[in-house]
């Protein structure tokens, strides 16, 4: 399969199941006694707690772990990125044959620019971010199938992402015929969509050429009926009222705040009455002012810089604005799924996904 295009070595696999062992111990027992000494504190502001805990060993070693494993997971002796430059030529040419495969499936758009969000940020502390390099497509494809040797289903968060889809649409008694998944990368959320609407016609859209050439290949190997796109969403050349749905999966806390209207407000064009629209992120923090204390220096050292931002923004209002009404929101993931904000911060460090829906009006 041209999917599998690499065969990771011995060598790498241990040396990156070291690494999330590392990061393990960063994300409990390092975490706990970070997070028990800024309580200490009773600081009500994050940059008091900040300027505080500089002083502590325990929140140096966990700053820098948190930093620094990103960056020997990509760069070091055998990280992800080091190996795949070996193959350079050769996975790089395999994505080229994307558009020589069911044509009318993968709809390319060399005028589509990446906007400085992109294209200026090596986000996640991948070299030359998700946009501006081809080969950092294998280096999402590496590290979304997980790293240990454990594993562990890579795919649960887009299914769990495509079920609260298809509740959605039941909730709203709505016949969802045509979804769009916007900021999809490699595609795996739009064909997780597929899987559990089979009968609709499903989209996704991306800004990034490589990774759409990547998931277009991998749909048509698991014969996926989808169409990628590439689209800036936040002036998408869709028609108006084309979709049931539009829904985004990790999108928004990659956007800056004026994007962040932007996307909404195209989404609510593109939206059928009575449409759908889903927000599935980080959009809200546990903890209080310690959970965003953390949230922040997670978005200043994993290149996050629009992270914390959405945390602080009035999606529902932004959504009001733009003429969606029954707007809801919840808690929710597969490691989370109780549907309620938690009253204390979390026992372990990990991301809190969130959903935010509506259902567009329009006068007709």
């Amino acid at each position: 399969m041209l999917t599998e295009a690499y065969e990771v070595p011995f060598e790498a696999r241990v040396y990156q199941s070291y690494l999330s062992g590392i990061k393990n111990h960063w994300r409990t027992s390092l975490y706990q006694q970070v997070v028990k000494e800024a309580q200490s504190l009773q600081a009500e502001d994050i940059e008091k707690i900040e300027s505080s805990m500089l002083l502590s060993p325990s929140y140096q070693l966990y700053a820098w772990q948190e930093r620094m494993t990103q960056q020997f997971k990509y760069i070091g002796r055998w990280g992800i990125k080091t190996i795949l430059e070996q193959s350079r030529k050769e996975l790089i040419d395999i994505l080229q044959t994307a558009d020589q495969i069911a044509t009318d499936r993968l709809k390319l758009n060399p005028e589509c620019a990446l906007p400085d969000y992109v294209g200026g940020i090596d986000v996640h502390q991948v070299p030359s971010g998700l946009g501006r390099d081809a080969l950092n497509t294998w280096l999402m494809v590496w590290y979304q199938k997980g790293l240990t040797f454990a594993g562990g289903n890579p795919n649960a968060l887009v299914e769990w992402y495509a079920d609260l889809l298809v509740n959605l649409a039941k909730d709203a008694n709505c016949e969802v015929k045509t979804v769009l998944d916007m900021g999809c990368t490699l595609g795996r959320s739009t064909m997780s969509i597929k899987k559990k609407m089979p009968s609709a016609n499903v989209f996704g859209c991306d800004v990034c050429e490589a990774p759409l050439r990547y998931g277009h290949l991998l749909a048509q190997e698991n014969g996926v009926d989808i169409t990628l796109c590439q689209e800036n969403a936040e002036k998408l050349t869709f028609g108006d009222e084309t979709f049931d749905m539009v829904a985004s999966h990790w999108l928004f806390h990659e956007l800056p705040p004026d994007a962040v209207v932007n996307v909404i407000h195209e989404a609510a064009r593109v939206l059928k009455p009575g449409g759908i629209f889903a927000i599935y992120d980080m959009c809200k923090v546990p903890g209080g002012t310690i959970g965003e204390w953390l949230h922040k220096g997670m978005a200043i050292r994993n290149n996050e810089p629009y992270a914390l931002p959405l945390v602080h923004t009035d999606l529902a209002k932004i959504m009001t604005d733009a003429g969606f009404s029954n707007i809801q929101f919840k808690t929710t993931s597969p490691d989370w799924p109780q549907e309620t904000e938690p009253t204390e911060i979390m026992k372990n460090r990990y991301m809190f996904m969130s959903l935010y829906s509506g259902v567009i009006q329009k006068n007709i």
